[in-house]
């Protein structure tokens, strides 16, 4: 599946080729004014973009112009730039270097510059599990699992790293809750009420730390962990929802707050992707056809407004959706995914052309405005790795970032 069947129309493949050159050119004028240096939120993301594209379209410039946006990165560490997480810090940073240089893109030395720095890390992941934070994108999990990515076809994704990082399990025992016997949840605070939940999403959630603990299959404590707290996911089921979904965003009290919409960051696709990986890990088929039910169920939704899904985005827009289809069909080898695939690339196709944006796009900010936005995750370049990986598979790799 070198390809998604999509664009074996010409008239598709060139208007993805079009977007995509507008995203670069959009680029070129952004990265020597991009104040933020990380993976999802700015110039270690659009280097890989950038980089990507100069192999697809085979043109030099580009490669230059990723190898800038690199080094923007790295001189802003040089001056004191020092935030840890993964989104938009130092881990996220050093997963790109790993990851450029495991497609060649730069040397095996460069692509270890960072490695010294992971004393520093497990520090900054010890404090946070100390106060309850082990999110993702922006706690102690960031430290953890992106770093560790597993091996799927075709992409090649950096290889993880020998270090001294302590188990993960420990931590994660000290955190965990037991709503009934045989089940183990995680809760944290939500991050404008501070009210206790317990979050169902894969960016901030319990499917995270699933998703930990099932990669480290030596450690006995981590698997009772991971069987107790898939037990407690699966019970989240929704009996009925307005839009459809499975699962609610999180758990408030022992109840569901409202229906998941249908994104990566939270709702069912990124529950989905992440039981099959860890049904993969765990040798549990029975996890596995879980995942595959949950992810025919998102595939059929396709009204936006319903389903929160408001613009082109990989976070909670189009562009992720139609990446994890795409990626989970390959995966799983179900080719029914690819329909879900087609339909969000079209939508992700149409979303670019407003004139007044920058590459055509604008994206869903707070207050109900709409901006454009440059990063990974919730912007143009996002959107332009995606379109690449669509059109050709072989440049997949990176997205294992997004845990996919």
């Amino acid at each position: 599946m070198e390809r998604l069947p999509l664009f074996e129309r010409k008239i598709v493949k060139k208007v993805a080729e079009q977007r995509l050159e507008a995203v670069a050119q959009a680029l070129k004028m952004q990265i020597e004014k991009e104040p933020e240096p990380g993976f999802m939120t700015g110039l270690a993301g659009q280097a890989i973009f950038l980089y990507t594209y100069s192999r697809s379209c085979g043109s030099s410039r580009f490669e230059n112009l990723g190898f800038l946006a690199l080094e923007r990165a790295l001189g802003m560490i040089n001056d004191g730039f020092s935030w840890p997480s993964f989104a938009a810090g130092l881990a996220g940073i050093r997963f790109t270097l790993r990851y450029l240089a495991s497609r060649g893109y730069i040397s095996e030395s460069d692509g270890s510059a960072l490695d010294e720095i992971d004393p520093y890390l497990q520090e900054f992941a010890a404090e946070r599990f100390k106060q309850g934070d082990y999110d993702l994108l922006h706690g102690a999990l960031g430290m953890y699992l992106p770093n560790n990515p597993q091996q799927s076809q075709p992409s090649q994704p950096p290889q993880p790293v020998t270090d001294n990082r302590q188990p993960i399990s420990a931590p994660l025992r000290k955190l965990a809750i037991s709503p009934v016997p045989g089940h183990l949840a995680w809760e944290a605070k939500h991050p404008q009420t501070g009210v206790p939940e317990i979050n169902l999403g894969l960016a901030h959630g319990i499917p995270s730390i699933l998703l930990a603990l099932s990669q480290t299959a030596e450690d006995s404590d981590a698997s009772i962990m991971g069987s107790q707290g898939v037990n407690y996911l699966l019970s989240c089921r929704l009996q009925e929802s307005a839009n459809g979904s499975l699962f609610p965003h999180r758990m408030v009290d022992g109840k569901p707050d409202q229906p998941g919409r249908l994104a990566w960051c939270y709702g069912d696709p990124g529950i989905g992707a992440a039981l099959w990986q860890i049904g993969v890990n765990c040798n549990r088929p029975d996890w596995q056809a879980d995942a595959i039910g949950i992810l025919h169920k998102a595939a059929s939704r396709r009204e936006t407004v319903a389903n929160r899904v408001m613009d082109a985005c990989i976070c909670h827009g189009t562009a992720g959706l139609a990446l994890l289809f795409y990626k989970m069909a390959i995966v799983t080898g179900h080719d029914e995914f690819l329909d879900a695939a087609a339909h969000w690339t079209r939508a992700t196709l149409d979303h670019g052309q407003n004139p007044a944006a920058d590459a055509g796009y604008l994206f869903l900010t707070t207050g109900d405005r709409y901006i454009s936005s440059y990063s990974l995750l919730e912007g143009i370049t996002g959107v332009g790795l995606s379109l690449l990986a669509l059109l050709d598979s072989e440049t997949l790799g990176w997205e294992q970032g997004l845990l996919l």
